[in-house]
């Protein structure tokens, strides 16, 4: 299995939220873990079942969430897709498995261009659909 990292900026009032009345809704063991370094606010490790990840949120605003992909990854980021924002380039990365891959797309990611060519793109393929009729 690849790994998975998806990030989010969580600005300081809404942090004790996230942690305190978010976090809980998402499935599974939640088992709040002892901050590794100086500029980690808190750190929860989630289970379900064989599936694992951990939660980081950094003093920068910052909240990591790690794991493999499974359907507990993709929950969780659901789960906070409906209370945080999240920028185009980061939003797609959390898409792509493994390290070395996700690096490599976040080069093009990172590019001005890359958030409206990837719209243009969509709605290419849309547009295509409905001249088929596979809408």
């Amino acid at each position: 299995m690849k790994s998975r990292t998806a990030k989010y900026l969580v600005i300081p009032p809404n942090r004790e939220v996230i942690k305190n009345e978010i976090l809980p809704t998402i499935p599974g063991e939640i088992e709040y873990r002892e901050a590794i370094g100086a500029a980690e606010d808190y750190r929860v490790e989630i289970r379900d079942g064989e599936s694992r990840l951990t939660i980081t949120q950094y003093d920068s605003g910052t909240l990591m969430i790690q794991g493999v992909s499974s359907l507990l990854f993709d929950n969780t980021c659901e789960v906070l897709d409906q209370h945080l924002a999240q920028a185009f380039s980061e939003r797609a990365a959390r898409f792509i498995p493994g390290d070395q891959e996700r690096q490599a797309a976040s080069a093009y990611l990172d590019l001005p261009e890359s958030e409206n060519e990837a719209v243009k793109w969509l709605r290419e393929q849309m547009a295509k659909r409905r001249q088929t009729g596979k809408a």
